[in-house]
């Protein structure tokens, strides 16, 4: 028998029906590649974000 647990999940922090690119910001080659898909999606139909270093 399972038990429901007393809190339903949080709604996600994105909208997980579009894709998310992490990238990191200090890699050359990868913000190149975020530049080309930033050009090259023109309808805006995914996210980026940025994985920075832990302060």
């Amino acid at each position: 028998m399972t038990t429901q647990p007393d809190n339903p999940p949080e709604e996600p922090a994105f909208d997980a029906s579009q894709p998310l690119i992490v990238f990191d910001g200090v890699c050359v080659l990868c913000s190149g590649f975020v530049r080309m898909v930033v050009g090259l999606d023109r309808k805006s139909s995914g996210a980026l974000s940025f994985l920075g270093e832990p302060r």
